[in-house]
């Protein structure tokens, strides 16, 4: 059984968006020693890790694991602004 490997990036901070909210994201991302990302990571099977420096979140794994994080991680950010 072969896994096919994909990647996305979801962007937060793009031009002309508020720079305290893309903080906030991050912010509420890592929460306490990353167990936000940690239990996104494990409920969708996807390694997600977060670029500050470029205001990226970088989710990687199978097409299925990556929609499933990319889905819990909008749907959290969403809720959270």
């Amino acid at each position: 059984n072969v896994k096919t490997e994909s990647t996305t990036r979801i962007v937060f901070g793009t031009k002309g968006e508020d720079a305290n909210r893309v903080q906030k994201c991050y912010a509420k991302l890592f929460g306490r020693n990353r167990v936000t990302l940690n239990k996104m990571q494990r409920k969708s099977g996807a390694s997600i890790s977060i670029l500050k420096t470029t205001a990226q979140v970088v989710v990687t794994g199978s097409a299925e694991e990556v929609n499933k994080a990319r889905d819990l991680i909008l749907k959290y950010v969403e809720s959270s602004t």
